[in-house]
């Protein structure tokens, strides 16, 4: 296997896990909507964690990987736009995740000193599901970028 190659199967590895974590965070949100209790609250925002550690070297991976590809590779080169589009892209989605990943700490720290109004707060905000929106919208746009990189002759 070439070094190309290489960097290519840890990028879209990376990837898979950037995205593998998001969607455990998005089904971990939709089950926070139903809950009623400060245990199965708390048990949840648990599960938030590793999903988070998941997130961060999934993150960390595409763009190192992504990165070193673009300087090792005779094709691509840092400043064509898809590029440019898709780093950009990547922060805003690192930082809404990382502003909802304040959410959840936020909310472990609610859900376990708090009562019933300050539990459906947290686990109902509208807040956090804004930010994740935007993160998978900003994550869909990176896909499309890496799959049809426009401009590539």
């Amino acid at each position: 296997m070439t070094r190309y190659e290489t960097l290519l199967v840890l990028h879209v590895a990376s990837a898979f896990t950037f995205v593998g974590a998001y969607t455990m965070v998005t089904a971990l949100l939709i089950a926070c909507l139903r809950v009623d209790t400060r245990e199965r609250a708390l048990a949840l925002l648990r599960l938030a964690r590793p999903s988070d550690a998941l997130a961060w070297v999934g993150a960390t991976g595409t763009l190192v990987f992504g990165l070193w590809l673009v300087f090792d590779s005779d094709f691509y080169d840092l400043v064509d736009g898809w590029v440019i589009g898709a780093l950009l892209l990547w922060l805003v989605a690192e930082e809404a995740i990382r502003r909802e990943d304040l959410l959840f700490k936020k909310g472990r720290q609610v859900v376990r000193a708090g009562g019933p109004a300050e539990l459906s707060e947290v686990l109902h905000s509208r807040h956090a599901v804004a930010l994740h929106v935007v993160a998978g919208a900003a994550l869909l746009g990176i896909l499309i970028l890496m799959i049809y990189k426009p401009g590539v002759g």
